[in-house]
């Protein structure tokens, strides 16, 4: 994914994040060119399992107000080609339990210019993810 973010028309700064440093914390810390911050969790499955261990989980749930996304890779044995599914923190346990029949946010096939997932992460034009928007509004429903 470095190669695509350099490759990116867009300036996005990276940072790896070492697993050890903080259990469940995802794999990328993102800076994006309007200067704010993304976190995604990066996977990689030739099923339809999902790997996130209780720890990456606890943390999506924790920020799923955030800009925080699991980024999968779903490749096959004996066929060319791929899927990328971009799941947003708050789908973290239906995608633990049930994997990539969860619902994407998001899916690109066989993904080779990386500018529109990125730009679905962050809009060019520096407003907010419309996912996330969504979420706004349900959080601003009145209760009873």
């Amino acid at each position: 994914m470095r190669t695509q973010l350099t490759n990116s028309p867009r300036k996005w700064i990276p940072t790896r994040i070492e697993s050890w440093a903080s259990s469940g914390f995802p794999d990328l810390f993102l800076c994006d060119d309007h200067g704010r911050f993304h976190t995604v969790e990066l996977k990689h499955t030739f099923t339809n399992r999902v790997d996130l261990s209780p720890h990456q989980v606890s943390f999506h749930v924790a920020h799923k107000h955030a800009s925080s996304w699991i980024l999968i890779k779903r490749e096959w044995a004996k066929k060319k080609g791929s899927i990328i599914y971009l799941y947003h923190a708050s789908h973290s346990v239906d995608v633990k339990m049930e994997g990539l029949e969860t619902e994407p946010a998001r899916s690109w096939e066989n993904l080779t210019d990386w500018t529109p997932l990125l730009d679905y992460i962050s809009p060019p034009d520096g407003s907010k993810n419309a996912f996330l928007i969504g979420m706004d509004n349900e959080q601003i429903k009145p209760t009873d």
